[in-house]
């Protein structure tokens, strides 16, 4: 391994606290013989209620352990993680046929992939959000209808007509406890409610609609390191990308969420 990295550095980290993000100092981490350390990423182990946040990230590597392979000081390196693989997986999890209809609720960072991979998949794509910016994403993105469910108190018969009787799914990738509420809302007779996102509070099912089939209760996270390979092969052969948006300076950081 090249020799260690001394001194301290900036990281943005989540005060438990004060339920806030702060930027702080912290010890430049060392990496043992079989990781690698790259800026972008500080690999501490949390420390009471303070830890730094971030799980999937882009730098530049600056150290490499002497078991580590593949990659060299220097090599700019990124992350198909989680974000990638719980799209696809809850996508997939559908089980849906070719043009039949899904929405997806919630198009911000999970859900405009989700898109991508809905319309990789050739299924037609309904994107839910309260956020005009979003939604004009999600169209961008090949949703064939997008609908501002804050702003358009019509959305759900409008929904029921242009898919003849609802989705066949809903993907809810909102945290929001109003965003799994109404999903069901769009579905078809026993159409398929899968969850993602996770709200604060507990969701309140109605049993009565489960037990006679109005709809059904999937879940799908983003699985298992063996499942990845699957997730990269068809992110590469659909080109399916995450929109991204850069800030100079880590103090930036409260503004970016």
């Amino acid at each position: 391994m090249e020799a260690p990295l001394d001194g301290s550095m900036l990281a943005a980290q989540y005060n438990a606290n004060k339920n806030s993000v702060e930027v702080n100092q912290v010890p430049i981490p060392q990496c043992n013989d079989n990781e690698m350390l790259f800026w972008g990423h500080t690999a501490e182990k949390p420390s009471g209620n303070t830890v730094t946040i971030g799980h999937e990230n882009t730098g530049e590597v600056v150290a490499v352990g002497k078991d580590a392979k593949g990659f060299k000081i220097g090599d700019k390196v990124g992350c198909l993680g989680c974000s990638y693989a719980c799209s696809y997986h809850s996508i997939k999890g559908c089980e849906l046929q070719e043009e039949q209809w899904v929405a997806v609720v919630g198009c911000g960072g999970l859900g405009h992939l989700a898109i991508q991979y809905a319309k990789a998949m050739k299924l037609r794509v309904i994107g839910l959000d309260v956020a005009d910016a979003q939604l004009q994403s999600a169209r961008d993105l090949g949703a064939d209808a997008v609908f501002n469910t804050k702003t358009d108190l019509d959305y759900e018969s409008k929904i029921k007509t242009l898919t003849a009787g609802g989705c066949h799914a809903a993907a809810v990738y909102s945290s929001s406890n109003i965003a799994y509420r109404d999903a069901p809302k769009c579905l078809r007779i026993n159409g398929l409610l899968m969850v993602v996102g996770i709200p604060q509070k507990e969701l309140s099912i109605n049993a009565l609609d489960i037990l006679l089939g109005k709809y059904r209760i999937a879940g799908r996270s983003s699985g298992i390191p063996q499942h990845m390979p699957e997730v990269i092969e068809f992110s590469h052969k659909h080109s399916i990308k995450s929109h991204v948006t850069t800030y100079p300076d880590i103090n930036d950081i409260n503004n970016m969420i």
